[in-house]
């Protein structure tokens, strides 16, 4: 039996690793832990920051909403104000002329139309063309364009 144990204890010597080896190793497989973590927690507040920036766009969008609303009141005032000067709104677009006949093409808004000087049309405008300048006249408002060049 003391033959037995003496086998055992050169056994154990020889098979167990000692503690120097031991320890790198673990240190190793502490710091790639470590490092995987802190990776990790890098991406959570990346994130983190992510979600923080879609609320803020979020809030943005929201509030650039709430201000359209608020526009209407806008466009209703200078709707008051179109009815107040009708002829403001007119866009100049070209004066044609063919043969003895001159034709005044105007836009308001996406509606285009012709008037012909001194005839009745259905605007209800009186068009006078002198020289280079055009005249709009509507009721007591009054607007004119100056021509450029030859027309």
């Amino acid at each position: 039996m003391i033959g037995f144990s003496l086998w055992l204890l050169v056994f154990n010597e020889a098979v167990a690793t000692p503690p120097a080896v031991v320890q790198p190793a673990l240190q190793q497989q502490l710091q790639q832990v470590s490092e995987l973590r802190t990776e990790e927690l890098a991406e959570l507040r990346a994130a983190a920051q992510v979600r923080k920036l879609q609320h803020e766009l979020k809030v943005a969008q929201l509030r650039n909403q709430i201000s359209a609303l608020v526009e209407p009141d806008l466009g209703v005032k200078n709707s008051v104000q179109e009815l107040e000067h009708p002829l403001a709104a007119l866009e100049l677009l070209s004066v044609v002329r063919s043969g003895e006949q001159v034709s005044v093409w105007l836009q308001r808004a996406q509606q285009r139309f012709s008037v012909q000087p001194n005839t009745t049309n259905a605007h209800n405008l009186q068009v006078q063309l002198q020289r280079n300048r055009l005249t709009l006249v509507k009721g007591p408002h009054e607007r004119t364009f100056y021509l450029q060049g030859e027309w």
